[in-house]
């Protein structure tokens, strides 16, 4: 019998030493994550703070930069607002310490060792280091999943189930898929549990806490005031976009991407040249310039060798996951462990084999997943070649630490492998608020000419770009002598447009 309060002193310590490395890895690149540059504008100026699709992130990282600039002044912003993502990918991982102590029994030094597998994982280690959205909410799902693994359910983890998943939706709406799985637990936990009136508490606190507040900040500090206006706004670009995806031939290859890369962060495979075509025309909808520029310094015998690297971890993973299938049979003595986390794997699966299915941020999830499931089990069905548990969770895991670091995560810390901020560094340093910068068609370049700059951004690919009153703002600028730029392959300097 594991005593808890040897698993919560391990937990606390998962948490310091991971956020230690987690600070030590920081993030200096906002092209690897697109949306960076842009959240980071919000954050650091305190607008539009509340996003429907992650209604909190945004505001709570405000109130960590505010606390924090003052503090540590000399300390560069993004590196601030990252720290606030570091506390969650931190706390994911103490999480799943306290999943292989006490739910899968683990001794403390395999639980221990089994963290690294997640931590290195290029899901969980970028998404922990830069500005973006999915640990905290990550964090709260295995918050809940840890409640409904237990051996022995009570009345009281209805409630606390309907808190975790609701700040799990506010801090990104598609958590709302988790549903399915807490109807599962219920479903499966009705002899315990009188499930209609279970359903009912969770359905009722869930609705007061996640409606509530987004009512609130939707009416009251985005000033959606209608129905209308309210509705399109918590719908947001879940209607009318591109991003719903039919299922097709590509969906498998679209969906193994995604998914291979939560595992392996991959920006080295730019550097093999028989590649880049092939990787052109798979993702058209991608730009690749970025990661291109990212990994040129990564040369051909390292990029070979990371390659084969990778190739074995590929080989052992398909032979982990065939044998825990095969001995799938055998595990029942902790089927209320490990049922759970496949009912949340096939229901996140499903959903992003039609949301974008290539975006590695949807499976980063589904990676714990893999993991806890792997690694919690691997007492039951052994590691191949007969080797011991402890040393093929450290061949995995230090082939995750080499690969991606010195095929990702490297390069990531590194402001001159940001092909945006290069390509910023050759702007006027000296343009004011008189003066204007044009950007066309540089969806994420435009943000970085707002940060770095205190020029004026017209920028042609925005919803409310109007030509007529751009070129008046611009024919404005020319007549009182202030600077005029536009950006197309480059910086030119121009006198009409």
């Amino acid at each position: 019998m594991i005593k808890p309060i040897n698993s919560m002193r391990g937990a606390v310590m998962v948490w310091l030493i991971s956020y230690i490395f987690f600070l030590l890895t920081l993030a200096n690149n906002f092209s690897a994550s697109h949306d960076s540059i842009n959240y980071m504008i919000g954050i650091v100026r305190g607008q539009h703070l509340f996003h429907p699709h992650h209604l909190l992130y945004h505001y709570y990282a405000h109130l960590w930069l505010l606390l924090f600039k003052n503090i540590f002044p000399g300390v560069a912003e993004h590196y601030i607002i990252e720290s606030f993502t570091a506390v969650w990918g931190s706390g994911i991982l103490a999480i799943c310490y306290l999943f292989f102590r006490n739910r899968f029994n683990l001794t403390s030094g395999v639980s221990a060792f089994a963290i690294t597998l997640i931590a290195f994982s290029y899901g969980t280690w970028f998404y922990s280091v830069n500005i973006e959205v999915y640990t905290p909410p990550l964090f709260f799902i295995l918050c809940s999943l840890f409640i409904i693994t237990k051996n022995d359910p009570h009345d009281a983890d209805v409630w606390k189930l309907a808190i975790l998943q609701s700040f799990a939706i506010l801090f990104h709406q598609v958590n709302i898929l988790f549903t399915l799985v807490i109807i599962y637990w219920l479903f499966m936990n009705r002899h315990k549990l009188n499930m209609v009136s279970s359903l009912l508490k969770y359905a009722l606190l869930g609705l007061i806490l996640t409606g509530g507040l987004y009512f609130i900040c939707g009416v009251l500090y985005e000033h959606k005031t209608t129905m209308q206006q309210f509705t399109e706004w918590i719908l947001g670009y879940t209607m009318g976009h591109s991003y719903w995806q039919p299922l097709s031939m590509k969906t498998p290859l679209n969906a193994g991407v995604g998914f291979s890369r939560s595992f392996i962060g991959g920006h080295f495979i730019f550097q093999h040249p028989a590649l880049e075509s092939v990787l052109k025309n798979s993702f058209r909808s991608h730009g690749l310039r970025d990661e291109i520029f990212l990994s040129s310094g990564i040369s051909s015998a390292v990029t070979w060798l990371l390659t084969i690297i990778t190739l074995l971890f590929a080989g052992l993973m398909i032979m982990l996951v065939i044998r825990f299938i095969r001995h799938y049979r055998d595990m029942k003595l902790h089927y209320h462990v490990i049922n759970p986390l496949l009912v949340t794997l096939a229901v996140y699966t499903l959903f992003f084999c039609f949301w974008m299915p290539e975006i590695l941020e949807f499976w980063i999830l589904q990676m714990v997943l893999v993991w806890l499931l792997l690694a919690g089990m691997l007492p039951a069905f052994r590691f191949p070649f007969n080797i011991v548990p402890l040393k093929g969770i450290f061949i995995l895991s230090l082939s995750l630490f080499l690969v991606n670091f010195f095929g990702s995560m490297r390069w990531l810390q590194k402001s001159s492998s940001d092909w945006y901020h290069m390509e910023i560094k050759k702007l006027d340093p000296g343009l004011t608020s008189s003066d204007i910068v044009v950007v066309e068609n540089e969806w994420i370049l435009k943000d970085y000419v707002r940060y770095y700059s205190k020029a004026k951004v017209i920028a042609t690919d925005e919803p409310d770009f109007n030509r007529a009153e751009a070129q008046k703002s611009i024919s404005d600028a020319v007549s009182h002598h202030h600077k005029v730029i536009l950006y197309k392959d480059g910086w030119i300097p121009i006198q009409s447009y």
